[in-house]
């Protein structure tokens, strides 16, 4: 037989059973692109085509725009913030002299310009894209258009206040 307990019984007296598959129906689709993010993820960590691709940059002249670069890709590619950054992290440091940074305050502002780089572009293959679109019930075309826009003009924007702050400190 069913269970029996009920989530408040002053409301239309919901099963339990019931919660949890409305909570999967709304979040499922969430953690499956969350763990799909992060496969790709280590795919690339282990591949290494990260750092075949930081090196070629240690080069170019860009020095704080680096690390954004590299993050900034590695979302856009992945969709994980998390993953972005951590990857990103493992790729830049052995190359921080490289780009004039090895300073403590150069360290700071590469973790910044990681952070900056990871919030940029938020799409499809993002779960907090879909936590938003999904939550607010915005239709995915309108959620590329605002919403992605939005977190491409927050990241370059932050991207840009750490490279004014790079001449500065």
């Amino acid at each position: 037989m069913a269970a029996t307990f009920f989530i408040n019984p002053n409301s239309k007296n919901l099963l339990i059973k019931d919660v949890i598959e409305e909570s999967i129906k709304a979040a499922g689709v969430i953690l499956l692109i969350t763990g799909a993010g992060g496969a790709d993820g280590s795919v690339l960590k282990t591949a290494g085509i990260g750092s075949v691709i930081g090196e070629y940059l240690s080069y170019s002249g860009m020095g704080i725009f680096i690390p954004f670069l590299i993050a900034a890709g590695l979302k856009t590619a992945q969709g994980s913030s998390t993953v972005a950054i951590i990857t990103a992290s493992s790729i830049i440091l052995p190359m921080l002299s490289e780009l004039q940074l090895a300073s403590e305050t150069g360290f700071i502002l590469s973790v910044l310009s990681m952070g900056a780089g990871s919030m940029v572009f938020s799409h499809t293959n993002d779960s907090y894209f879909w936590v938003v679109t999904k939550f607010s019930n915005i239709d995915v075309k309108n959620s590329l258009k605002i919403f992605s826009s939005s977190t491409a003009f927050m990241g370059i924007t932050a991207q840009l206040i750490i490279y004014l702050l790079w001449f500065v400190i």
